[in-house]
């Protein structure tokens, strides 16, 4: 019966297609499910040029079997073949998009076997057929379905034709450029692409793709080829990247570092990599070789244009790790080949590159491109500036001294940021208090530094930590010295204000002593007055806290007793114990043994208490979750000395013990009077367990033995009970 439909159905597709019904022919042509390339030789016109596929007809995934001649309505197919133009054309073509997209869904869906790899080579032959006619057929709808056409050729799986298509999608000019260059690259056919994108870069204006685009466009393609990690693929970015650099820097940094190249609303950059710095050349070989790139003769005098971001990047610091929050940079122009590396080493160091010797690389570059625009050009000593200091606020990677010595006598603020790396604290004062006179400078880094120690570790606090606590100390009385120098009005009053807004974060004693000698008697009295008053908020604030704490260490001390008592009940409520009379000592709970795997074992912990005349071990025994039942819970304890200190005197056995619970047992040991107190016990767990034995199936009890470890039993002298 089902072989009769599908010839039906068969014929009936063959019939309409004759009487030009094209989209119904092939709708009863998919639910036959009709090989794809019968379908495809009655839709010759959208069939692309020079393709050519064969097919083993004896390994078809349908059912065959039939003859030509069996459907007199294909020969009428055959005999009236349509000429499709206009219109008729794109209707047809968005038909065949449908068909070829329901069998393309259909043969990824249904695997072979892999043993056998039965009809494997069909499929893959078929695989082509479907993947190129579904993509020649998108591209001569109305509108060409790009998008599709795109997602298709971005699909790993798919197995189109690249000649066929190469030369359908060449002939459609600009319009088809992008379909193009993702066909090239998926077929590996990278240099056929970056010709493309050259031709793209020499068209008019007023195309599809100008020549900003072609760039943009051969960047990205050179930046996913440097991020593939294949040493040919990257070869062949050395070769082309040069041109990049020359015409639009920005966007020849972007291959490097990542970046995101979107142009136009229309031309969005959804192909980023992964932002990681080095690829295939080390990433100071890469910084070495930018700074010898020539771009004197680019085109950078066209940055002032609308396409200035081809040559200005920003900067990649968004936060630092210290405490200074960074300074803002403006747009960075590239216009030289130490630019480009400075920006570079910038992106890798910001993304968290370790080596010390890149961050060394980045602060002797600056430094050389302060020097050489210090005569000529204010605006770029200014960029650079502030770039070097937002770098020596972040890294703590670079031979202070070095860099020391190699910065101009004018670089205070660098200098000082230098020196705060080298904890010269007094230091970093004067230069921002006393030779800057930023008074906001100052007092942030002194925050940063008090917070910095305050939050140190105890453990590792040092007199360098110590010292630093006391920064704002020194912050005053160089606040007090600015009176000699005359470069600040009311100095005294700046001294006096910053101690009295950081009462908290200085000892009153030093907050007395390091007012100025010559300080007028109204402000040390007004000083003497808040400190006062804070001092005594402060003792209010302790008084309070202590009082607090005895509360609540008075609740912990009769909880802490409570469940020693609940404790002691329970073990003087054994009858046989009852009478032993006080307890002078205890010991701490001592774990014998743990659970174990495999083996029926119980967790064993025991407790030792001292009395007037005896000595009693209590063992809390606990059974597995998932263990047996065991009875008769009994410790055996004997004396690891030659002479024994304590003479045997009872137990008190565990008569049973369920899964998953707790119960105790105990020893007895009367005390002599003549030894001492201190003695080592060997200990076993002996317990029986009831298991059915026999075909008969008759409960036996048997007997089961676990070693301990030993205790060692030790007590100060019986004096008074704690």
């Amino acid at each position: 019966m089902g072989n009769v439909r599908y010839h039906t159905r068969l014929r009936c597709a063959y019939a309409l297609y004759s009487h030009g019904e094209l989209e119904r022919a092939l709708q009863h042509w998919l639910d036959a499910l009709t090989a794809p390339e019968t379908v495809a030789e009655f839709y010759a016109i959208i069939w692309p040029s020079g393709f050519n596929i064969e097919l083993d007809s004896e390994k078809k995934v349908i059912p065959t079997g039939y003859k030509l001649r069996s459907y007199p309505e294909k020969w009428f197919g055959f005999l009236s073949k349509l000429v499709l133009r206009g219109v008729t054309l794109k209707r047809t073509a968005a038909a065949v998009v449908s068909y070829f997209q329901t069998m393309r869904n259909w043969l990824l869906a249904h695997s072979f076997d892999p043993i056998s790899n039965e009809y494997g080579a069909v499929k893959c032959c078929r695989l082509v057929l479907v993947d190129t006619m579904l993509a020649a057929a998108r591209l001569q709808c109305a509108p060409p379905r790009l998008q599709d056409t795109i997602s298709l050729l971005r699909d790993p799986a798919q197995s189109c034709d690249l000649e066929s298509l190469a030369t359908l999608m060449a002939a459609g000019g600009p319009t088809y450029v992008e379909p193009l260059l993702w066909l090239y690259r998926s077929k590996h056919a990278h240099k056929r692409a970056l010709t493309l994108i050259m031709d793209m870069c020499n068209w008019q204006e007023n195309s599809r793709w100008n020549c900003t685009q072609g760039w943009r466009w051969k960047a990205r393609y050179l930046r996913w080829l440097w991020f593939s990690r294949k040493p040919t693929l990257v070869s062949m970015v050395r070769e082309h990247v040069a041109s990049v650099f020359y015409q639009a820097p920005a966007l020849g940094l972007a291959i490097f570092t990542g970046a995101d190249m979107s142009g136009k609303k229309d031309d969005v950059d959804s192909d980023q990599p992964p932002h990681t710095s080095s690829r295939g050349m080390a990433t100071l070989g890469i910084a070495a070789w930018m700074k010898k790139l020539d771009l004197k003769g680019g085109s950078f005098n066209a940055a002032k244009d609308v396409q200035s971001s081809l040559h200005y990047v920003g900067s990649p610091l968004q936060c630092s790790k210290g405490c200074a929050v960074p300074e803002q940079v403006g747009q960075f122009p590239l216009h030289s080949g130490a630019s480009v590396a400075c920006a570079y080493l910038e992106h890798v160091i910001y993304a968290g590159e370790e080596p010390a010797i890149l961050h060394m690389e980045l602060a002797t570059t600056l430094l050389d491109q302060v020097k050489l625009f210090a005569a000529v050009d204010p605006v770029m000593v200014h960029l650079y500036r502030t770039r070097l200091r937002n770098f020596l606020r972040y890294s703590d990677k670079y031979e202070c001294n070095f860099l020391l010595s190699r910065l101009p006598g004018g670089f205070l603020h660098e200098k000082a940021l230098i020196l705060s790396q080298l904890a010269a604290h007094s230091a970093v004062l004067d230069v921002y208090a006393l030779k800057l006179s930023d008074d906001n400078l100052a007092e942030i880094y002194s925050s940063t530094i008090w917070l910095a120690a305050k939050n140190m570790p105890q453990i590792v606090k040092s007199d360098e930590v110590e010292s630093a606590l006391d920064i704002y100390v020194r912050l005053a009385r160089r606040y007090a010295s600015r009176a000699h120098t005359g470069k600040c009005l009311q100095p005294l009053e700046h001294a006096v204000d910053v101690i009295r807004r950081n009462f908290r974060r200085i000892h009153p004693l030093n907050a007395i002593e390091c007012c100025p000698e010559n300080v007028s008697m109204t402000l040390c009295s007004n000083l003497v007055k808040d400190l006062l008053h804070f001092t005594e908020s402060e003792r209010r604030a302790a008084i309070v806290k202590r009082n607090l704490l005895r509360v609540q260490y008075a609740d912990l001390k009769h909880e802490g007793t409570q469940r020693q008592l609940i404790r002691y009940y329970k073990l003087l409520s054994v009858p046989r114990l009852e009478a032993l009379g006080k307890i002078l000592r205890s010991l701490q709970p001592v774990v014998l043994e743990e659970f174990r795997e495999g083996i029926h074992c119980c967790h064993v912990a025991c407790v030792g208490y001292l009395f007037e005349s005896h000595l009693v071990l209590q063992f809390h025994v606990t059974n597995k979750p998932n263990g047996q039942r065991i009875k008769s819970v009994h410790v055996h304890a004997k004396s690891l000395g030659n002479v024994e200190d304590y003479i045997h005197d009872g137990e008190v056995m565990l008569k049973l013990l369920t899964c998953n619970s707790t119960g105790h047992c105990y020893v007895l040991f009367r005390r002599l009077p003549t030894r001492k107190t201190a003695n080592s016990l060997a200990c076993k767990l002996r317990f029986s367990v009831t298991t059915d034995i026999g075909d008969l199936r008759v409960p036996t009890e048997q007997l089961q033995e676990i070693s301990l470890k030993d205790i060692d039993v030790q007590f100060s002298p019986p004096t008074n009970y704690t």
